[in-house]
């Protein structure tokens, strides 16, 4: 296998048995590292259209079987997948269903969520959120996934929607993907909303506007949702951008709750 020396823009996860799923984003692609050699056990394309396209190309050693297979690219001495279509979807964020068996992926830029088995790393189903699909909660109890909108992304051009969220979605699964009858919206008072985190026993939901400062409690039981300012002296009403604390992911530890800023 090969080891990875290149820097790429990328999210990182790991599971149980020490594999280590990271996100490369400007490649549309899921890379699947061994943790303890830091080599390459697959990679896994993110395109989610007409022309979807999940060749194993991690799986070429030399550059002409590499050249000969479909949708590949050598590069880096390694044989990687390329993007096929004009469409960068950008792979942002994964969470895992280790209890059920899932793996769970957004693409920021063309708005969708996939399923993918932890088995095999087959895809099981997409769904088209909209919106810019930024990071996910997993509540692996109730088999439910909850996502919250990506923040405006200044400098990334036509690749972002310009549209700003306030909401927050639930989507049930199963082995057979997405159930598209149990769904839910949850809207929130600020818009783009971004960090997000859920109970041990998944009845509350935590997110945090990455523009307007305030955090928000979302119990799955009542559907109820309550807000609050992040900092009392400055005030601020929820739909005010203010972007001073800019916080940017919500995590929870022994019923206490950190919420960690954007230091970029």
């Amino acid at each position: 296998m090969k080891k990875i020396f290149i820097t790429i823009l990328l999210s990182v996860i790991f599971t149980s048995d020490k594999q280590i799923y990271a996100t490369v984003q400007m490649m549309d692609q899921v890379m699947i590292i061994n943790s303890q050699t830091l080599s390459i056990d697959s990679s896994i394309l993110t395109e989610f259209g007409e022309n979807n396209n999940f060749n194993n190309c991690i799986d070429n050693d030399t550059q002409m079987s590499c050249s000969m297979a479909s949708g590949c690219d050598w590069v880096m001495d390694m044989c990687m997948d390329s993007n096929g279509g004009n469409v960068i979807n950008t792979p942002h964020f994964i969470a895992l269903d280790e209890r059920n068996g899932y793996w769970f992926v957004t693409t920021i830029a063309s708005g969708f969520i996939a399923q993918f088995s932890l088995l095999d790393n087959s895809l099981i189903d997409i769904y088209f959120v909209g919106d810019a699909p930024a990071l996910l909660a997993v509540d692996s109890i109730n088999k439910k996934i909850y996502c919250s909108r990506m923040m405006p992304m200044n400098g990334m051009g036509s690749m972002m929607p310009d549209s700003e969220s306030n909401i927050i979605q639930s989507l049930s699964y199963n082995a057979m993907g997405f159930l598209e009858l149990q769904n839910q919206e949850y809207v929130i008072n600020s818009p783009t909303p971004h960090g997000i985190a859920i109970s041990d026993d998944g009845t509350e939901i935590y997110t945090a506007s990455n523009t307007a400062d305030w955090i928000y409690k979302i119990n799955t039981q009542t559907n109820e949702v309550s807000g609050f300012v992040m900092d009392q002296l400055v005030g601020n009403t929820s739909d005010q951008v203010t972007q001073r604390l800019k916080p940017i992911q919500c995590v929870i530890s022994e019923n206490r709750l950190a919420v960690l800023p954007d230091c970029g």
